[in-house]
């Protein structure tokens, strides 16, 4: 059965140009060439990978992390985040720091193109872990789908601010 799915997919698929493959933790699939409905998992797929590319790095991941970055926010947006990186690079090389989130919950609005996210930012230091409860806003708009952006979005606005 596989082997036929794919024999109808792949042609399928190449015929349109190269398909872009969307990895996750526990599943491999292929982006549709038209935007995807906003549903839940589109934007926590998208979340998270914005989660993991600005808190989730070490010395060996940064420089990989921060091309991710740039891929999913706009310009102005990672501009904005320069100063913010240049010093966890600057920690990451200086004192071998590492850097974890942890999800603790989200919200969006399809129609006002907004999530919310709260999180625990990790910054570990040597035998030092330092967590700093986050709420992250986030616009964001539609954009072509790529092999380096899957979601078909961008953040377009970002705050972070910490958490009361």
């Amino acid at each position: 059965f596989l082997l036929a799915t794919a024999m109808v997919i792949v042609p399928m698929t190449t015929l349109e140009g190269n398909p872009v493959v969307i990895r996750s933790a526990d599943k491999v699939e292929l982006a549709k060439k038209e935007p995807w409905k906003l549903s839940v998992t589109r934007i926590e797929d998208f979340l998270n990978r914005y989660l993991a590319s600005r808190f989730d790095w070490n010395e060996a991941t940064f420089g990989e992390k921060r091309y991710n970055l740039k891929s999913i926010v706009a310009e102005g947006v990672f501009v904005k985040l320069k100063d913010s990186l240049a010093a966890f690079e600057s920690l990451n090389k200086s004192q071998k720091a590492r850097s974890y989130y942890v999800l603790e919950g989200f919200a969006f609005a399809n129609e006002k193109h907004q999530i919310e996210a709260h999180i625990s930012r990790v910054l570990r230091i040597g035998k030092l872990a330092l967590a700093t409860p986050l709420v992250i806003q986030i616009e964001y708009r539609d954009v072509a789908i790529t092999e380096s952006n899957p979601y078909g979005l961008q953040i377009s606005a970002l705050s972070e601010s910490e958490a009361n």
